[in-house]
């Protein structure tokens, strides 16, 4: 049954990955917490990354691949809580920085790259952007994972920015030579903002500041912005550090995440319920992906536990590995199906999005434990939504 309802956004578009996964291998992965706040940051680093550098070799991994990763340790810490990097025998293929510490460091030499921390780090940290207001303007910061923030400071035209009382005939009109410089500052404060969310399509926009120009901004942004627009606490000015954030940006954040989550699960459920377009179970996803069918790949951030077969096209994917066989494919490789999936995910355009496993922590909708948890539908831990039925 064909539904005419467009899917939910909110997977995680990892287009920019598809050069990873184009590259020759076998793949060299390496996740590193780098700990920027401590004294010895570099030590520590590369005393982390020595043992990692003997278990990769125990794996297999060449002296020549594992020297590529060699240099990018000592200034690590200066980028952010963690490194990611993908190297192949060609060289290094891709280095991101992660925003928060690695549960465990981690190496793996393999067929396929190991990318899962990295979609972690991009869904934990979605584009957003941040205005600080006052009457006279804005500090804007529009925020990307893996590019540089983008500043911009607006100060408005109208400098007639205090209400005052002088007393007689003339107090009304000093009133509305105010608010009519607030209203025309804050429409180019908007205007700022409308043109920073065309360029980093944000999934929030946190504001905050002066109460009077808050509330001028919120209004006059137009419909076509559709990002949520939340109103946090802080002042302008503020300098942009992690160091001094404003006090809700973080909790802000995380809800706008478990919001985009939860709508993609809760249309999963309705999908499945009209048993249309949406599947589960990792044999029907993987058939799903070979078919390039899926808009959405749905994983728990658990790994899997489980193995695919696949072969050179990214399509060429299946629990069985005597399928592959019967389609062509002369030597079918097995590895972990996190990194199958993941690979023909980005190849055939699907989003990804992942969600809270059974062992972490209950959230709102299972307190009771009369709802179901969040991934009760993810069987294997794998589901997706379709582009068709």
């Amino acid at each position: 049954m064909e539904t005419s309802e467009a899917l939910p956004a909110g997977g995680i578009d990892l287009s920019d990955l598809q050069h990873v996964f184009d590259a020759p291998g076998p793949f060299l992965s390496v996740f590193l917490t780098t700990e920027p706040r401590v004294e010895n940051a570099a030590q520590r680093s590369d005393g982390r990354w020595r043992t990692l550098r003997a278990e990769a070799a125990s794996l297999g991994a060449p002296d020549e691949v594992l020297s590529e990763i060699d240099p990018l340790i000592a200034d690590a810490h200066e980028r952010g809580e963690a490194l990611a990097a993908i190297a192949t025998p060609t060289g290094v293929v891709h280095i991101e920085h992660g925003p928060a510490p690695l549960p465990t460091d981690e190496v793996r030499w393999g067929p396929l790259p190991h990318l899962l921390p990295v979609v972690a780090w991009r869904q934990a940290d979605p584009p957003h952007i941040i205005v600080l207001a006052d009457r006279t303007g804005a500090d804007l910061y529009g925020i990307r994972r893996g590019a540089p923030e983008i500043e911009r400071q607006v100060e408005g035209d109208h400098d007639e920015i205090r209400k005052v009382a002088p007393g007689g005939w003339s107090q009304q009109r000093y009133q509305s030579r105010a608010e009519d410089s607030w209203r025309h500052n804050a429409d180019e404060v908007v205007d700022a903002v409308v043109a920073l969310a065309d360029r980093i399509e944000p999934h929030v926009i946190l504001l905050a500041g002066d109460v009077r120009a808050v509330s001028l901004v919120r209004d006059r942004l137009p419909d076509h912005v559709k990002a949520p627009v939340e109103v946090i606490d802080g002042e302008r000015p503020w300098d942009g550090s992690h160091a001094n954030l404003p006090p809700e940006l973080r909790t802000a954040i995380d809800a706008t995440v478990r919001s985009k989550t939860d709508r993609l699960l809760d249309r999963l459920a309705e999908e499945l319920g009209q048993d249309d377009k949406a599947t589960t179970g990792l044999a029907a996803v993987a058939r799903a992906l070979s078919r390039a069918q899926v808009t959405t790949l749905l994983r728990t951030e658990r790994p899997i536990d489980r193995t695919l077969s696949f072969g050179p096209d990214p399509t060429l994917l299946s629990t069985s590995h005597d399928d592959l066989v019967g389609m062509g494919v002369d030597d079918p490789q097995e590895t972990a199906a996190d990194d199958v999936l993941l690979r023909a995910a980005v190849s055939t355009g699907a989003q990804v999005r992942l969600v809270p496993a059974f062992d972490s922590d209950a959230g709102d909708r299972d307190l009771d434990g009369d709802v179901e948890r969040l991934d009760a539908k993810l069987k294997d831990g794998v589901a997706a939504l379709l582009r068709w039925a």
